[in-house]
């Protein structure tokens, strides 16, 4: 193999390389968010459930609560927190986030 091909294939490979490794993701500039994927076993061992958790830094979610504390209690009732993921859901899809909203 010629001193040329020898250096394509390396720059090959170099380059197959980085684009497989792991790159930031930036959520909006003022919102930051700790993801975690959990996948949880039954019992029997099989997968019973998955799990995709999001936790948002605290002035994003001082701002969330601000907006959707309707009875301005300090917390989400079920129905004020329906109309958060609803609002996530419709905001993810626009992306195709999540393609089964």
């Amino acid at each position: 193999m010629s001193l040329a091909n020898k250096r394509r294939h390396a720059t090959m490979a170099i380059s197959l390389l980085l684009l497989g490794m792991p790159t930031n993701t930036f959520a909006h500039p003022h919102i930051f968010v700790d993801a975690k994927f959990e996948a949880v076993a039954a019992p029997d061992g099989s997968l019973q459930e998955l799990r995709d958790t999001w936790q948002f830094d605290e002035v994003f979610s001082s701002s969330v609560l601000l907006d959707y504390d309707k009875n301005r209690n300090n917390a989400l009732d079920p129905a004020e927190v329906a109309a958060v993921a609803k609002t996530v859901r419709e905001s993810l899809a626009q992306y195709n986030y999540v393609s089964s909203c």
